[in-house]
């Protein structure tokens, strides 16, 4: 799930700051919802950017 939501905050260049859930392909029920939030400039965007392309490369 987490790589799940760093993919998503890949792709959409955001930060996602919540994972509410856990998507268990099994339960149709479970749902997975993200939070997120664009950095407010641009330095911080390309740390948040660098941040989650490093979190994703580990999982």
């Amino acid at each position: 799930m987490f790589s799940y939501a760093q993919q998503l905050a890949n792709k959409s260049r955001c930060n996602i700051i919540g994972v509410k859930g856990e998507y268990v392909p099994a339960l149709e029920g479970n749902k997975l919802q993200y939070i997120m939030f664009r950095p407010q400039n641009k330095l911080l965007g390309i740390i948040s950017h660098l941040g989650n392309v490093l979190l994703s490369q580990r999982c």
